[in-house]
C-alpha cells in the first residue's frame, strides 16, 4: 500500500449516487462547491433524463466528474459494485477524505467547518455500526444465501419483478433445505451499518485492493451494502482509527428514513453532524434553500 500520509492535498472527494430529484442535486453541487473539493457523480442507467450540462453549471470552483452509469436497483449488489466504481474513479487522485452520500442529501455545516473537522480529526474513519449485530443472524442471511434475482426485482413492479421474487422465493427454500451458508468458512465476523461513510485515502484503497473478497462475499447478496465496508474496515490495518458515527443527520422515528421540512430548519443546523438526510425537492425546497443560504454565507 502507497504511503499516502506523506500527501498533504487537503482535497475532499464526494461521491453522490442518485436517480432523480435534480433541481436539490443542482443545489447539492452549490454547497459542495469549493476549490478544496472533487465531485464525482453516478446517475443510474435507468434515469431517462438528466440534465448533465446545467448541473455542471452549479460547480464553479470544485471539479464535477460523471462516472460510467450502471443500473442501481434496491437490495441488488449493483448497489456496491457502483460505490467501488466511484471509490476507484475518485481514488486516482489522492483526497484526505470519501464522503458517500446520496443525491437526497445536503451538508448542514458549511465546507470550512467540514474540513476543519476532518483536519482536526484527521486519520479517523467515520463508519456507522448498528450494535451487537454479530448475533442477529438475519443481517448474516444477507451474504449466506444467494439472491440471484434481486438486481431484477429492487422497488420494480410487473409481471417480470414478480415472477423473479418467486423464483428467488424457491431458490432461498431450497438453499435453507440443503444447508447453503457461504458464511461458514468466512475467516471473519460480519458487521452491519448505515452505508454512507466519511473515509481516509488509505481506507479507500485497501477496499479496492480487497475488490475480488469483497465481490465473493458479496455477488448476488440481499442488501448487503450495509456490511460490506463494516465488515472490511474491521479486518482492515485501520480498523482502530473507526469512529462509530456516520456524521448523517438521519431521522428513523418519523420516516423511513424522515423526509424533512421547513419546520427543521433549527433542528437541522443545530444538529451535531455534518451532513443529513433526505431532502425532496417537492417537501423539502424551502429548507433546502435557507440551508444553502446558511451554508454559504458562513
Amino acid at each position: 500500500m502507497n504511503d499516502s500520509s506523506k500527501v498533504n492535498s487537503n482535497r475532499h472527494a464526494y461521491l453522490i449516487i442518485c436517480h432523480n430529484n435534480f433541481n436539490h442535486l443542482s443545489k447539492l453541487i452549490k454547497a459542495l462547491d469549493d476549490g478544496r473539493n472533487d465531485i464525482y457523480i453516478h446517475v443510474d442507467k435507468k434515469t431517462k433524463y438528466c440534465p448533465f450540462e446545467h448541473i455542471s453549471k452549479s460547480a464553479q470552483k470544485a471539479r464535477l466528474f460523471w462516472v460510467k452509469r450502471h443500473s442501481v436497483n434496491w437490495g441488488g449488489d449493483s448497489q456496491i459494485w457502483v460505490e467501488m466504481l466511484l471509490l476507484k474513479e475518485a481514488t486516482k487522485t489522492f483526497h484526505d477524505y470519501y464522503h458517500l452520500i446520496s443525491g437526497m442529501d445536503f451538508p448542514i455545516k458549511s465546507q470550512n467547518f467540514i474540513h476543519d473537522f476532518f483536519k482536526s480529526n484527521k486519520g479517523k474513519e467515520y463508519i456507522q455500526f448498528d450494535p451487537d449485530v454479530v448475533r442477529k443472524s438475519e443481517f448474516c442471511d444477507r451474504v449466506r444465501y444467494y439472491y440471484f434475482f434481486q438486481n431484477l426485482i429492487g422497488h420494480n413492479k410487473g409481471k417480470i419483478p414478480a415472477l423473479c421474487y418467486n423464483l428467488q422465493e424457491l431458490s432461498l427454500s431450497i438453499q435453507k433445505k440443503t444447508h447453503i451458508d457461504r458464511t461458514k468458512r468466512l475467516p471473519f465476523k460480519i458487521y452491519k451499518g448505515t452505508n454512507w461513510f466519511s473515509i481516509t485515502h488509505n481506507l479507500a484503497l485497501f477496499l479496492i485492493q480487497n475488490q475480488k473478497a469483497i465481490k465473493h462475499l458479496c455477488r448476488f447478496s440481499l442488501c448487503a451494502d450495509e456490511l460490506f465496508l463494516q465488515t472490511f474496515a474491521m479486518i482492515s490495518p485501520f480498523r482502530n482509527n473507526i469512529v462509530d458515527d456516520s456524521l448523517r443527520y438521519i431521522d428513523w422515528e418519523r420516516g423511513k428514513p424522515y423526509t424533512f421540512t421547513e419546520a427543521d430548519y433549527n433542528e437541522l443546523v443545530n444538529a451535531n453532524k455534518l451532513f443529513a438526510r433526505k431532502f425532496d425537492e417537492n417537501i423539502s425546497k424551502k429548507v433546502v434553500d435557507r440551508i444553502l443560504n446558511s451554508v454559504n454565507n458562513f
